[in-house]
Formats: C-alpha cells, structure tokens, sequence
C-alpha cells in the first residue's frame, strides 16, 4: 500500500509540472539610458519586464541588434521572476558581444563612433516564456561630433615600404592625436571573407602633431601580409571615418639560360623584384630527369647549379608576399655542332673544289674550299636533331615562299629541290618541342672564290671561279652550308646548294 501512494505522489507531481503554463507578462519595454551618445560612449539598454504572473527562474535567449547587426546574443540568460511584481535588467556594451556571439561588432568594429542615428532592437525568447517579446528604441550617436578626413601615401602603397596617414579635420587641418586603426581583413584567421571579424590582426596608434602616423606592412603584420587592409580613423569628440588599401603580392622576375647548358657546366637562376632588387632567400624547386631539389637564393639573388644529365627540366620560384613564378624551364643539353653537305651546286660552271670546315663559335665558321666538279639541279638537304645531337622524325618541315612541306624521315632528314633563286624561311615544328626557323638563300649567279686555284677555268671556257661566300653572306671565304641553329630544343641542320 506504502509503495503505491509513493509511485502515484510521483506521478502527480510529473504531471502536474508538465502542465504548468508559461509565464505572461502585462508588458515589455527597452529603454536606452542615454539615447543621445557622443562617440565612444558607454551603451546602456534596460528591458523591464511588468507584473510576471508566476514566480519562477527561466533561461531566455536575449538579442540585441543595431539596426540589422546583431551586438549582443546570449542564448541561456538567466533570469528570476516574482508573481506580480516588475523585473529590470540591464545589458551594457562592456557586457558585448556575449557569450554566443562570435565577434564583438560595437566595440572590436567600433560601430560606437560611427556617428549618426540607430534603431536598438531587443528579442526575447525561451520555452518557459508565453510569447515572443520584442521592443526597441532609437538612438544617434555622434551628433554634436566632427568628422575626420584622411590620406593615405602612396596611394598604391607596397608591402615593404613606409606607409603614411595623414588626418585633417573638417577645415583641413592637421589633427593630433586622432587614433589611426589598421586591420588586416584578409589576414586567413578567422572569417576571410574581406570584412572584418574580431580575429582579424590589427595594429592602432596616434597621430603626431603633424596629423600622421608612419607603418610599413611587414613591419608591423607580417612579412606575406597581402589582401585587403581596413583603415578607421577617430578619436575623442570625432566620429569615425573608414576607407581601405590593397597590398598585391609582387611579381618575381626570373633570369635563366636561354640556350641549352652544357653537361657539368654551372650556370645561374636569379631572382629580382619589379625594381631590379635581388631577391634573398626566394625557394627554387627544381624537377628533371633523376632530379628533384629545392635551393634558396643568396644575397646576390641567384642560385648556382649544376647538372650532368641530358633533359629537360621544370623549375618555379616562390616566395611569401610575391606571386609564384611558375611553368620555368631550361635544359641540359649536347654542345652545339655543324654539319656540313659534301657538295655545293651552283650554275653553270665545271669548277671542282672538296669543302671542309673548322668549327669555331655560332656565327664564326671558317669554311676553305677545294676545286671539285659540281652541277646544277642537287638537292637541298634539312635534317633535325635535338637538343642532344639525336636526330628527330617525322618533323613537320615547310618552305616559304613555295609550295614545298613535309615530314622527316627516321632519320630526321627531308631532301627537296629549289629551282628559283632567292630567300627562303623553313620551319620545323613537332608537338612537345619549340619550333625552330631558318633563313635559306639561293644564289643564281657566280660568286668568286679567292685562294690559289682563282684563276682556274671552267670546262666551259668562261675563265670563271665559283664558290662560298662568308657567314654573313658577303665577303669572300664563303657562304654557311649546313650550320645548326638551334631554337629551344630543336636543332635545324640546312645543306645548301646554289
């Protein structure tokens, strides 16, 4: 019998809570203490709750929003009623953003000097609460205040130069004392977004009795300090004013061989900025054949290196608060040679000379001829190699002027005949290699060729000699037969015949 009356007490009891009504109020009401603030002043909002009609402790969520920002949320605000009589409390901007509110937007984004006219409104809600309980005031902020005005130099301002802030008042005059407040909004801590949040790195001082303040970025942020900075300027009796700068990461410039490097041979990267400064410590990652290696610039900007195998290799510099210099390239390859066509054809004439040639640096050949026979009509022989010396096929090769093109064969040649005299450009190209071009020239007449045979007649009777002309095609020790050039990684060997 005990143990029955004990479970049904229970009960009852349960259910007797589960039933209670929520608590009513006759009114709600906010009220600003001092609706009329000058900048920085302390915000004060009373919510009096009228004639409670239960006695009872409640958790309710209270919002208190600054025209549509939200500046104070605390979801679990404790609050006590008594049956009928009014309960008063009271939220100060000190007490911001509370507990449930990431960021403190009146005070960290200094909405409280951000001069003009508000509307405070206040939300109440919890599950104890009958109904939804909302009210508001207006508010101005600043009325009586002056506002500011601000330069900023350079205007294009730099990560790794002086920066000034210059204040004036209303009459242009330079202010003392005004608070400078430099925000990195980009900063990737926190939101980043582009606006601010209270995570955000900031830096604050006061203006000299020029009206200035002098910081660089990567004195006072961080030497990678890049993205978009806030500038609020304000003070005692002066309402706030904002604008912004960007600081861009700068460009890298990178110097590299062009031409392909010897095996074993060292040879330099360097690194400068827009303004010719070498850059220290920039990160070179280089990837090859076999290889894979980071260095680090010196003093000087540059990095030495040197490497044995054949290839091509993929570099990209970096470094923090520049942009990545990506997709660099340069490659390890054979010496450049030159091959020469046993014979030279020009008509018409019977004069016979053998052609050797010394090879000396591009552009400085030395060519000595012998009498031999030769004819008209021979053809005209182009092979490729690349970068290694090896011979490369099925090269798309064309002849302009003229209606000539075609592929090399398996050994990387392709023979043609020109009949016209004149100037012609070849082109060989191939997919994964850069082009490379060639000027050719076809000669229609005699040219004299000095040396102890120059008074040798033709079969012809004529008294003519005939020969080479020099590389750069006048003078008289001869003309370039079968010279490499080469582009990139593509070499182009001519065999001319005139």
């Amino acid at each position: 019998m005990t143990s029955r009356k004990f479970m049904t007490l229970i009960l009852l009891l349960l259910v007797s809570h589960h039933v209670q009504a929520d608590i009513e109020f006759d009114d709600f009401e906010v009220n600003v203490l001092d609706d009329d603030l000058d900048v920085g002043d302390k915000l004060e909002i009373r919510l009096k709750f009228e004639e409670p009609d239960e006695t009872d402790s409640v958790e309710a969520e209270i919002e208190v929003t600054l025209d549509d920002e939200t500046i104070f949320l605390d979801e679990d605000y404790a609050i006590s009623f008594v049956e009928d009589e009014d309960k008063t409390i009271t939220i100060r901007s000190t007490d911001f953003p509370g507990p449930d509110l990431e960021h403190d937007v009146f005070n960290g984004n200094l909405l409280g000097y951000e001069c003009g006219e508000y509307e405070i409104t206040v939300m109440v809600s919890g599950r104890d609460i009958e109904d939804d309980l909302e009210d508001g005031e207006s508010i101005i902020i600043g009325e009586d205040d002056d506002p500011l005005n601000f330069t900023i130099s350079p205007e294009v301002p730099g990560m790794n130069e002086k920066i000034t802030v210059r204040v004036l008042d209303d009459d242009g005059d330079e202010v003392d004392d005004a608070l400078v407040k430099v925000t990195w909004i980009d900063d990737r801590v926190g939101d980043t977004d582009g606006v601010w949040d209270s995570e955000d790195d900031d830096w604050t001082d006061d203006t000299d009795r020029h009206g200035e303040v002098d910081f660089r970025i990567d004195d006072e942020f961080a030497k990678d300090a890049w993205g978009r900075f806030q500038v609020d300027v304000y003070g005692d009796g002066y309402c706030l004013t904002r604008g912004y700068f960007n600081i861009s990461k700068q460009e890298l410039y990178v110097t590299v061989p062009d031409a392909p490097v010897e095996p074993g041979t060292d040879f330099l990267i360097c690194v400068t900025d827009e303004n010719e400064e070498n850059i220290y410590r920039a990160e070179v990652r280089v990837t090859g054949p076999g290889h894979s290696k980071t260095y680090d610039t010196h003093h000087d900007g540059c990095v030495g290196l040197n490497i044995n195998t054949l290839g091509e290799y993929g570099f990209t510099v970096s470094k923090p608060g520049y942009e990545d210099a990506e997709g660099l390239a340069f490659s390890i390859g054979a010496p450049p040679t030159t091959t020469l066509a046993p014979t030279i054809t020009s008509p018409p004439t019977t004069t016979v000379k053998p052609v050797d040639q010394v090879p000396q640096d591009m552009g400085k050949l030395i060519i000595v001829a012998d009498k031999r026979e030769y004819s008209t009509g021979d053809e005209i022989v182009i092979t490729v190699l690349d970068g290694g010396g090896m011979h490369v096929p099925q090269v798309s090769i064309i002849v302009t002027p003229s209606d000539i093109s075609g592929r090399t064969d398996s050994l990387g040649s392709l023979k043609f005949k020109l009949s016209d005299p004149g100037n012609y450009r070849v082109s060989a190209e191939k997919e994964g290699f850069n082009p490379a071009h060639e000027s050719l020239t076809v000669l229609g007449s005699p040219v004299a060729i000095p040396g102890e045979d120059a008074g040798d007649t033709s079969a012809s009777g004529a008294g003519s000699t005939y020969g080479l002309l020099d590389a750069l095609g006048s003078g008289s020790i001869g003309w370039i037969v079968g010279l490499i050039i080469v582009v990139g990684i593509l070499a182009v060997v001519l065999s001319k015949y005139f």
